[in-house]
């Protein structure tokens, strides 16, 4: 039993502080060349704001990562890495298939795993002090935790959901409805692709590419950490047919499909998800 805690750090890429992020660099033992080739990209940075036709004077740039440049998104990382560890080492987290699972970070999306709410408040205690030289402050208002397993403790400061979404998977409380809650999403989502495809002038190879490079691959991206059961694998190779045959009579076998090029076949890939092949058998937080 624990808590899933989503935490959403407020404005996070436009609160770096680039003093703090020198500091960072240096006690990472980066290069100083490389140190001050990043310097370089924001010691004279600045903005313009277009108003009613006409641009602002220049407005230097102080704090955050430039959008859209790819060195933003490793900056930021080593920015909260401090963050992350103090967390790290100060939880117990939650036992998963004998393995304590502490916490999940992608970039700005933090996800904590505890067990009550003493570790809660440690964790918000090190955010408000990691705040006070980062600037990276928690949003209380947009941050939600999840219960695990009908965990009773809850943190009162946050808002409590039935269903959290963390990096396009969603989870609840229950396995049964976490499968459900994904796949019929999926599948909802798969039926609109396909209509919208129906609609060209495609051959038999075009539409078992579009199904494995545009719309399988969103289902093996779920199929990785949930199997689908049995209902959503006879809808998903449904949608298939009928949008391969284009509704005609089956004139070529669905097993065939599935065989390799050199065995006459086209590689559909539902029978990677049908025997739940992408399936990492690694122990589940609902187990």
């Amino acid at each position: 039993k624990g808590l899933l805690i989503a935490l959403d750090l407020e404005k996070a890429f436009d609160e770096v502080n680039h003093e703090f992020l020198w500091i960072l660099l240096d006690k990472y033992k980066f290069p100083r060349a490389f140190i001050k080739s990043v310097q370089g990209l924001y010691s004279s940075a600045s903005s313009r704001i277009l108003f009613n036709g006409f641009l602002t004077s220049p407005i230097k740039v102080n704090s955050s990562v430039r959008q859209g440049c790819p060195l933003s998104m490793a900056l930021f990382v080593l920015y909260v890495e401090p963050l992350i560890r103090m967390i790290y080492s100060s939880i117990n987290g939650v036992l998963i298939d004998n393995v304590f699972i502490k916490i999940i970070a992608y970039a700005d999306d933090i996800n904590i795993l505890v067990i009550n709410d003493h570790e809660f408040d440690t964790v918000l205690s090190i955010i408000n002090y990691f705040s006070i030289y980062s600037k990276v402050r928690l949003n209380l208002k947009k941050s939600q935790f999840l219960r695990i397993n009908n965990c009773i403790s809850g943190p009162q400061k946050l808002v409590e959901v039935d269903k959290l979404k963390i990096l396009g998977v969603v989870f609840t409380p229950s396995f049964k409805n976490i499968v459900n809650e994904n796949y019929d999403d999926l599948i909802r989502k798969m039926k609109f692709t396909v209509k919208n495809h129906t609609k060209r002038r495609l051959n038999f190879i075009q539409r078992v590419q579009i199904l494995n490079c545009y719309i399988l691959s969103k289902i093996w991206y779920v199929a990785q950490i949930f199997p689908a059961d049995n209902k959503h694998i006879a809808q998903i190779r449904t949608i298939c047919q009928q949008f391969i045959f284009h509704s005609h009579i089956f004139k070529v076998q669905m097993q065939q499909l599935y065989l390799p090029a050199k065995k006459a076949g086209l590689y559909l890939c539902t029978e990677a998800i049908a025997y739940n092949l992408l399936y990492f058998d690694s122990g589940s937080i609902y187990h």
